[in-house]
Order: structure tokens, then sequence, then C-alpha cells
């Protein structure tokens, strides 16, 4: 037998080798992968296979380019909703209601929380030392509202089922106390001005918190998200009386308490589902 021969017959077993693997490629092959076995439909010059691989390829690359759009437009678009589930369950009874969203705008994470307080009684905020037993200067009780803006920054540990990450908060809040019966104090002369007078106070902060979110993803569409923050805030009281003029001597609303530097520290629970 020639060298010829020898060389026909070795072609001729790579054009079948060939055309096996071009029957056992599935559609999760790429197009490299076909591109490769292109080489050697060229090198054993098989018109049919060269025809039909180049075809293949060039579907491939069309399909490659389409998940790319898509895989780009999921990173630089996205939206997420959900609530504070506890604040769900009992609204009536802590008489709060906790909303937020994750967004990515061209790329940029950032976020929004909205919580509507209604009569709400707290013991822990603004100086309150959890008394229960109704006597003056324990509990705060308000209506109001606090919006956070939030921007995310990238993961710092993770895969697609937990990740953690931090974030950088803004928040604002606006507080309408229950209005209560006080003496106002005259600063300069240190003495009463008014007695049993009427104020509405109404309380507002503003803080920025540094965040770390634990989140959980179930199906990558639903999640739950623990949130853990420490910050630097300042918080004022406004009412009908000048307070550079005036001091208030109910406790809740006294010099000691308003306006203060605070270290706000949270930890927060929600939940919530990925629309896109």
């Amino acid at each position: 037998m020639s060298n010829t021969d020898d060389r026909a017959t070795a072609k001729d077993h790579i054009r079948k080798a060939c055309n096996l693997i071009f029957e056992k490629m599935s559609e999760y092959s790429t197009s490299a992968d076909y591109e490769k076995l292109l080489a050697y439909y060229q090198y054993v010059d098989d018109r049919n296979g060269i025809s039909t691989t180049e075809q293949k390829i060039a579907a491939k690359k069309e399909e490659e380019r389409k998940k790319e759009r898509r895989e780009k437009l999921a990173s630089d678009w996205g939206l997420c909703v959900g609530v504070a589930p506890g604040k769900l369950i009992w609204q009536t009874k802590y008489n709060q209601l906790s909303v937020h969203a994750d967004l990515i705008t061209a790329g940029f994470s950032h976020g929004f929380r909205y919580c509507k307080y209604d009569l709400y009684t707290d013991k822990s905020r603004f100086g309150a030392y959890g008394v229960d037993d109704g006597e003056p200067g324990d509990n705060n009780t308000y209506s109001g509202w606090e919006g956070s803006w939030w921007i995310n920054m990238n993961s710092m540990a993770g895969n697609d089922i937990i990740s953690l990450s931090p974030n950088l908060e803004f928040r604002y809040g606006n507080y309408e106390f229950l209005p209560v019966t006080t003496s106002i104090i005259d600063r300069g002369s240190n003495t009463y001005a008014y007695t049993n007078t009427i104020i509405n106070p109404v309380g507002k902060r503003f803080d920025v918190t540094y965040n770390m979110k634990v989140t959980s993803w179930v199906f990558n569409r639903i999640y739950f998200q623990t949130v853990f923050g420490v910050g630097l805030g300042y918080r004022w009281l406004e009412t009908e009386y000048d307070s550079d003029k005036y001091a208030i001597e109910y406790v809740n609303f006294a010099d000691e308490r308003w306006p203060k530097i605070t270290m706000p520290v949270r930890v927060g629970f929600r939940a919530g589902i990925r629309l896109f």
C-alpha cells in the first residue's frame, strides 16, 4: 500500500470520527467547540462537513450574542421588592408597615425603604427606657414615617444561594408625637414662661449607617435578608416654641434628649421577590 493510500485511509477515519462527534454534540456545545471540529473537516477536505459545521457555527454565535445581550441587560437593570415580614404580620399590634426596593439602574445598584408609623408606642427610641408602668417619661407614642436610600457595594462573599454584601444607607425620619401638657421654661431668666400648656412635638432625624446584608435566595427569585448596621446620626425636635429661647420641662422632650448626636445600631429582617 502506498503512502497516498495510507493518507486517504487516515483521512477517511478522521472524517468518520468527525461525523460521529458532530452527531454527539449537544445544545451545550459552543461555537468554539464547532470551530475545532471545523478544522478537522477542512483538513480532510470534507466539503459537506465544512458547510454543515460553518452553518452551525453561525447559528451558535447568534445564540451566544443573544445570551450575552440578555446577561448584560440583567446586570444593568433589575428590581427586587419586599417587606419587613415581622412588621407586616404584626402590623395591627405594632402599627408599623415597612416596604423596600433594591434596584439596578444602568448598572448602578441602589435601594429605597419607606416605613410608616401609626400611633406606634416605642419603648427604646429617643431616650425612652422601656418602662411599662405608665410613669411619665417612659414610652413615646407617635405617627410618622422614615425614608431611606442606600448605595449597594460589591458582594464580599457568597454564591447564587447566599451572599454577604455591604451598603451605605442615608435615612431621614419625621415623627409626630402625641400632644402633651407641660411647662415651658424661659432659658434667659430660667423661670416658667408658660404652665399647663399643650405642645405638639415633632421629632426629626438624619443618619448614615454602614450595613452588612446576608441574603439567601430560593429559586433565584425569592429572598430572605438579615441586615446589621451601625452609623452616626443627629436628631432634633420642633414645637410651637423656639428651642433657642425656651426649654420644655416634659422629660421626653427635654434638653437631655433633644437635640442629640446618635450612634444607631440596627438589626433588620426582610423578605421579597426579584421581579427582573
